[in-house]
């Protein structure tokens, strides 16, 4: 009995947090936190619907957290039936391109690329800025070959990782605009020296110079990969 009491005077001093601050995501998550510890999921979740029902429609940012909060802890434990319909309608309710961008995190952190790729392509669709998907897309393969790496995990061979990201940039400058293509192009470029591919990179940036040499932006872009990512100064040396 003591230990039920103290239990229930813990989630009063929640509660009294919520009450006084109700349109405040911070106190809600916590009250859930709490409740999924010594209560479990069910009522967890039944405090996170509540707060969807009391913070002020117009505090987008805080419902949009209580979402996300949503999200983590279906994704810990819940299934992954459920996972998929409660991001259908935080996707609706939210921002989708920040729901998805959340998602993707949670399933990267476990080396779920796949299901990650899967929500992205599904974004790539409804998305009117495409540009950032594309990228993202590719760090994800980026990402995924990182991670097998370092769990020694069997991997593709380096012909297929280059195939698929060589498919979504065909895909990206088909469907951008021309007025995108430079900056598409030096973001995926910056994107190969970061993940350690610094030759892809470099001949991305190459041709890039070549056909914009008056762009001192991008030659800044190029000089700052090398002195970042470049296998020695040399080349950075020899760019300026």
């Amino acid at each position: 009995m003591k230990g039920e009491t103290f239990i229930q005077a813990k989630r009063s001093e929640f509660e009294k947090e919520v009450f006084e601050n109700p349109n405040s995501s911070t106190y809600w998550l916590a009250l859930a936190t709490h409740c999924l510890k010594e209560e479990g999921l069910e009522s967890s979740l039944a405090i996170l619907d509540k707060a969807l029902k009391t913070i002020n429609s117009r505090q987008e940012n805080e419902r949009t957290n209580i979402w996300k909060g949503m999200l983590n802890i279906i994704h810990y434990y819940g299934q992954e039936e459920t996972f998929d319909e409660l991001f259908k309608k935080a996707a609706s309710a939210c921002d989708r391109t920040d729901i998805t961008n959340h998602t993707v995190l949670l399933f990267n952190c476990e080396g779920h690329f796949d299901r990650s790729e899967s929500y992205l392509n599904t974004l790539l669709k409804k998305s009117k800025d495409k540009l950032p998907v594309f990228i993202r897309l590719i760090e994800i393969i980026l990402q995924k070959q990182k991670y097998n790496l370092e769990k020694e995990i069997e991997q593709e061979d380096i012909s297929v990782i280059d195939d698929k990201i060589k498919e979504i940039v065909r895909r990206s400058l088909q469907s951008l605009s021309k007025s995108s293509h430079l900056t598409f192009l030096s973001r995926y470029a910056s994107l190969e020296y970061k993940y350690n591919r610094t030759l892809q990179g470099r001949t991305t940036f190459d041709n890039l110079v070549s056909a914009f040499p008056q762009k001192s932006n991008l030659w800044s872009l190029y000089l700052d990969m090398e002195a970042k990512y470049g296998e020695n100064s040399i080349n950075a040396k020899s760019l300026s």
